[in-house]
C-alpha cells in the first residue's frame, strides 16, 4: 500500500507492498504560515535574529510542503525512518522488541540491543539519539507530528507489520531471537527462546 494509512482499512487488508507515509500538508502549511508571520513581525520590529530564526523555519516549511517525500516507509525488512535530517534510517524488524505510544506525540520503538544499534549510526543520528535519551525516549523514537497520518494510524500500521514479521518467523520455524540457557532452580540448565 502506498500513501497514507487510514483506520478505515482493517489490518488484514494491507497488501505485501510497503506502507509509505509522506509529510503532512496541513502541518507544514500551518507551520510555514505561522513562522512566516513571525518573520514579518521580526522585520517590522527590527529584529535580525528573529528574522533569521523564523525566516529559516518558514523557508524550511515551504520546502517540505512543496517536496513531500516519503518520510516513513514500513516494509518486510523493517521501518525506514527519514522523518528528520538525523533520523536513524532502516530499523530492521529483528532489532525491534516493541512499538508503543509515548509522550509528546512520539512513537517509541524498544530495541533488542540499543548499544549495537547506536554503534552503527553516524555521528548526527547518534547526537539525535542522545537528545531523545535525555528526554526519556529510546534511540529509534519516531516523531509523528509532521507526518500525513495520525499517531494512532501509524501505530496500527507498525503493529500490523510487526505482527506480520513475527508470524513469518513462526511459520518458518525460526525462533524469535537466540536460544539462551537459564540455570534451573534445582540445578541443570533450561533452554528457552529469548523472546516469548
Amino acid at each position: 500500500m502506498t500513501g497514507e494509512v487510514r483506520l478505515s482499512q482493517p489490518a488484514d487488508t494491507h497488501d505485501a507492498g510497503p506502507i509509505e507515509i509522506r509529510d503532512s500538508r496541513t502541518f507544514y502549511a500551518s507551520w510555514g504560515a505561522l513562522t512566516g508571520l513571525l518573520a514579518a513581525l521580526s522585520i517590522a520590529g527590527g529584529s535580525p535574529l528573529g528574522l533569521l530564526v523564523f525566516g529559516s523555519h518558514a523557508v524550511w516549511s515551504v520546502s517540505r510542503l512543496l517536496n513531500r517525500r516519503v518520510r516513513l516507509r514500513i516494509t518486510e525488512a523493517g521501518i525506514e525512518n527519514r522523518t528528520s535530517l538525523f533520523s536513524p534510517g532502516l530499523i530492521a524488524w529483528d532489532e525491534v522488541r516493541d512499538v508503543r505510544p509515548a509522550k509528546w506525540g512520539l512513537i517509541d520503538i524498544d530495541l533488542v540491543a540499543e548499544g549495537e544499534f547506536l554503534d552503527r549510526l553516524g555521528s548526527g543520528p547518534q547526537f539525535a539519539a542522545l537528545k531523545l535519551h535525555i528526554y526519556g525516549f529510546g534511540p529509534a523514537a519516531i516523531r509523528a507530528w509532521g507526518l500525513g497520518s495520525s499517531r494512532r494510524e501509524l501505530l496500527d500500521a507498525l503493529e500490523w507489520a510487526m505482527d506480520s514479521f513475527v508470524l513469518s518467523k513462526v511459520r518458518s520455524g525460526r525462533a524469535l531471537g537466540p536460544v539462551v540457557e537459564d540455570p534451573k532452580p534445582g540445578g541443570g540448565r533450561e533452554r528457552r527462546a529469548l523472546f516469548r
